[in-house]
Order: C-alpha cells, then sequence, then structure tokens
C-alpha cells in the first residue's frame, strides 16, 4: 500500500494495529487508517521537520529538527 498525504520526505513512521503514524519534514505528523490506507487526522504544531516519534495507546510523542518535543493525545 502506498499512501500520498505528506508535501515533503518522511522522516519516521510508527504503527500499532489500527494505525499507522507518519512524521514529515513538511513539519506535520499524520495519522493513518492502517486497512484502509486513509488520513485520519494532521498534526501541526512543529515549526521544524518532525524527525522522530513514538505511538503509544492515547499519544504520540515527537520530537522535531528545532528541538521541540511535543506529546499529542488523543482518542483510542
Amino acid at each position: 500500500m502506498t499512501l500520498f498525504g505528506h508535501i515533503e520526505g518522511v522522516w519516521a513512521i510508527a504503527s500499532d494495529k489500527l494505525r499507522l503514524v507518519s512524521a514529515s519534514h513538511d513539519k506535520t505528523i499524520k495519522i493513518w487508517n492502517r486497512y484502509e490506507g486513509r488520513c485520519t487526522a494532521t498534526l501541526v504544531g512543529h515549526r521544524g521537520a518532525v524527525t522522530c516519534l513514538a505511538l503509544g495507546d492515547d499519544k504520540i510523542v515527537s520530537g522535531s529538527d528545532d528541538g521541540d518535543v511535543r506529546i499529542w493525545s488523543f482518542g483510542g
């Protein structure tokens, strides 16, 4: 499956049974439905390229190349 949505390169991905999460040089994080291949949310807030992330049950932790670390909460 190929996913389209970021406008620049993807630097990191993480997944669980339901979701795939991608972090991009375009300063966004996208949450994808793993089975349908559609983007269900776009997280905006980093000021630099998002270079790393970790996915938990109800949180995403992300870091960007400007030194910011963010914790995002979302519903199951």
